[in-house]
């Protein structure tokens, strides 16, 4: 029963964080010549919401799966960017693409540490594969050359709306997969 419990919270709490990250790639798609703060303000609600649902993952499977620590560093650096964006946007707004890189490198990490638990599984998470490889990439580009003027802030959120939005369709593929297991299993 307790494993069924960790299931639900596990798939809740990835179905959330898809949700939230092609809720965010598709607003930042829709208004690319929006104002700076405009998007760094909707990264921070993202990077609030993609947090909690690290944390809430990252407990659920504390008990089975040495990855969770992954997902707890991850909760924290998206729960430092996103009050980063709200509180100290002037300094958010230099420090943007070292945030977003810093926050890409842990996402992908986490993405690329449960595609293997799942793969071990037997799944075939190649979505969350491909977003982690993609998330390392755009995060160590955004730390080793940051993205500065109008055309940097461009450039990033076309790359974070296109990190959100596939993040965002690999956990909800991996959710719906755990959740039609989940209801095989009760069949």
């Amino acid at each position: 029963m307790e494993k069924m419990d960790e299931d639900r919270q596990t798939s809740s709490a990835l179905l959330l964080r898809g949700a939230a990250g092609l809720l965010f790639g598709l607003l930042a798609l829709a208004w690319p010549g929006a104002a700076f703060v405009t998007l760094l303000l909707l990264f921070g609600i993202y990077a609030l919401v993609d947090a909690f649902a690290s944390a809430s993952f990252a407990v659920a499977v504390q008990h089975r799966d040495n990855g969770a620590t992954f997902y707890f560093i991850r909760a924290v650096v998206g729960l430092s960017a996103g009050l980063l964006a709200f509180f100290f946007p002037t300094l958010a707004v230099y420090g943007f693409s070292l945030v977003v890189g810093a926050w890409a490198i842990s996402a992908g990490t986490a993405e690329l540490v449960l595609a293997a638990r799942l793969r071990r599984e037997g799944a075939r998470p190649w979505w969350l594969g491909a977003a982690g490889v993609l998330a390392l990439g755009c995060g160590a580009a955004l730390l080793l050359a940051p993205l500065t003027g109008l055309t940097g802030v461009v450039e990033m959120g076309g790359m974070i709306a296109f990190l959100a939005l596939l993040s965002g369709v690999a956990s909800i593929s991996v959710a719906t997969r755990m959740h039609g297991e989940h209801g095989a299993a009760h069949a």
